[in-house]
């Protein structure tokens, strides 16, 4: 699932991620932003095996892929592996990546790759809400998961709903 990334870069972020409290072997739903990080030895690849190293082969990680600039009322078709997101490079880049999958909602999907991938992102078409009750945003909180912003800042409606770092 990982990359060959930048090896010293990957274990000093994985060591940071860990230090600000990521918890292995729960789920992970992170809000990113490669520009606000700086110059990333071996970019967004970089990010994403930090993340995957700090939540663990236990752990489940889980990253927005909100596309609400491309499926709209003028452009109502959501294509769930063809639709682009419209949040940066570190979520674009993850949910191309082999062995993530990506929920069915058209404007708030989310991505997330696991053991808890299925019970995140199952029920995830069946809300009338982005954030309803069968969102991944709910499901990470109904498991004891965690919510993260790296490089971007707090949303305070988001803490009532998860846990956050």
């Amino acid at each position: 699932m990982t990359t060959d990334g930048n090896t010293a870069a990957r274990r000093r972020l994985t060591d940071d991620l860990k230090k600000a409290g990521i918890r292995q072997g729960c789920p992970l739903l992170i809000h990113t932003s490669l520009s606000a990080l700086g110059h990333v030895e071996g970019g967004a690849n970089t990010v994403i095996d930090a993340l995957l190293d700090a939540v663990g082969p236990e752990g489940t990680l889980v990253i927005p892929t909100l596309s609400y600039l491309y499926t709209n009322a003028e452009s109502p078709t959501f294509d769930v592996a063809k639709t682009p997101t419209n949040l940066g490079t570190i979520p674009e880049t993850f949910r191309l990546r082999h062995g993530v999958a990506r929920s069915m909602h058209p404007t708030h999907s989310c991505a997330a790759v696991g053991p808890q991938t299925l019970a995140v992102l199952g029920e995830h078409r069946h809300d009338r809400s982005p954030v309803g009750e069968n969102s991944p945003f709910r499901k990470v909180r109904d498991l004891d998961g965690q919510v993260a912003f790296l490089g971007v800042p707090h949303v305070r409606e988001l803490h009532s709903l998860v846990a956050t770092v």
